[in-house]
């Protein structure tokens, strides 16, 4: 079987953030790392599609309130 990775340039649907959370390796560098992800959820969703996988249900709703209070644009979230 054949595999292609496509340029960065190639039509896509959206793009996926697997969020960091405090029960993993990200625990130590959460305060600084979350900004990080959410200047960049705010930044895609500018354009396209995010899909977001979180840890929880708990954890989804921090991501949502956070990306909507950051400007990012809720419905390609």
């Amino acid at each position: 079987m054949n595999r292609t990775l496509l340029a960065e340039w190639a039509p896509q649907s959206g793009v996926m953030l697997t969020w960091p959370h405090g029960h993993g390796d990200w625990r130590p560098f959460l305060t600084q790392v979350e900004p990080v992800f959410i200047d960049i959820g705010r930044a895609v969703t500018q354009f396209e599609k995010l899909l977001v996988a979180t840890y929880d249900e708990a954890h989804r709703q921090h991501v949502l309130q956070r990306l909507a209070a950051a400007g990012a644009s809720m419905d390609r979230v």
